[in-house]
């Protein structure tokens, strides 16, 4: 943002009110006021004109000015239709530009971060993502080269298996629906594909810089006693997504294997494996929770899904774990859950997440999830991807 400042009208305004409301907000925002909103409304002006009359309206100049109007929209906190009324402009921008166009540092910062385009709504709505392209998943990480490898390595799977599964769950809810040969051997190939998308070596390596530390809460300690203590919210973020990406998709390959007794692969080790990146996504709660931000749309950082494709294993387990029964551990998770959607003001109870957690298994498109992501705005569909 810095070595933008001073080039760009709507850039300079869209600065200008995220400074500003940033300094009410860290003195304790208690709501709308003229100094919050004033530079908010003059940054939307400033863009609408730069949308209208520029001939660069795709520009990455543009795509930031919504960007920071999104941080702008929590800082004030706004309702969470506002935010991903700019996501789906984003989106839109991202997918209306030509094929000959270099994808820039801010187009895969902004790629990486807007899942709820690449993965929530296309899942609730039943559709595949709008970035189900090689264009888009093949995209390394914004400042791939300053990251640890592995961290890099691990944004690159999950970014592209949050792209990609949305496909795996539309095929898997069609033969859930009445199994067909043809269409089964075209999940089973491409639920094949994507679970190659992983790198234990990297994983491995990641954990290895990651403090284990004894839980803090009274309510966790009897079911996750340590805890891991990340050295920054960038790894928090990515070993979650990354655990609960391999978490959806090793469900629709179990389900995938119900259907189609001949899919080989070994039902232990995945099950081993699952359980092991459950455990792992529980022992990232405490940090997290620490760790909130303002962009209270999202919630608790990338826990509410990791924590749903989690309660698949309660859902599928009929024995005890670690010496606690499933309904013990079903009640934690849930409590988990909550705690993650505080700010959204909804408790979901057993029969919500069931729903939801089945869905991401290609179940029914129905419950709390797709009445939040739904009919929410998602891109501008008169608006063709250049990709298609």
């Amino acid at each position: 943002m810095p070595c933008r400042i001073g080039q760009d009208d709507a850039v300079d305004s869209a600065i200008r009110a995220v400074v500003k409301n940033k300094d009410i907000a860290l003195k304790g925002y208690t709501g709308p006021t003229p100094a919050s909103l004033g530079p908010y409304v003059k940054s939307v002006e400033s863009l609408r004109i730069a949308m209208v009359t520029r001939e660069d309206s795709l520009s990455d100049s543009v795509l930031m000015s919504v960007a920071l109007l999104c941080v702008c929209e929590a800082l004030m906190q706004s309702e969470m239709f506002a935010c991903f009324a700019h996501w789906a402009a984003m989106s839109t921008i991202l997918l209306s530009r030509p094929l000959s166009w270099q994808p820039s540092e801010l187009t895969r910062a902004i790629l990486y971060h807007i899942r709820n385009q690449t993965f929530h709504i296309p899942v609730a709505r039943g559709q595949i993502s709008p970035f189900d392209d090689p264009r888009w998943y093949t995209l390394e990480p914004a400042g791939a080269s300053s990251l640890p490898t592995e961290v890099a390595r691990l944004k690159l799977l999950s970014n592209q298996l949050m792209i990609r599964l949305p496909r795996l769950i539309l095929q898997t809810r069609t033969l859930r629906n009445g199994a067909d040969e043809i269409k089964g051997k075209k999940a089973l190939a491409l639920a094949t594909e994507l679970s190659n998308l992983q790198d234990i070596d990297a994983e491995n390596k990641m954990l290895h810089r990651i403090k284990v530390i004894k839980t803090t809460n009274s309510d966790d300690a009897d079911f996750i006693p340590f805890f891991f203590e990340f050295t920054n919210l960038s790894d928090l973020e990515t070993a979650v997504v990354y655990w609960k990406s391999q978490l959806i998709l090793g469900r629709l390959r179990l389900k995938l294997k119900d259907l189609f007794p001949h899919y080989d692969f070994d039902v232990d080790e995945l099950n081993t494996s699952m359980e092991r990146m459950a455990i792992n996504t529980m022992m990232s709660h405490q940090h997290a929770r620490n760790r909130q931000q303002y962009a209270h749309a999202r919630g608790m950082v990338a826990m509410p899904t990791g924590w749903t494709a989690v309660w698949g294993l309660w859902k599928d387990r009929k024995t005890s774990f670690r010496g606690i029964t499933v309904d013990e551990w079903k009640r934690f998770n849930r409590d988990r859950i909550n705690e993650s959607i505080a700010i959204w003001k909804f408790q979901a109870g057993d029969k919500q997440i069931d729903e939801a957690s089945d869905l991401l298994a290609g179940g029914p498109l129905e419950g709390t999830f797709v009445a939040a992501f739904a009919h929410i705005p998602f891109w501008a569909m008169n608006v063709p991807s250049k990709v298609r």
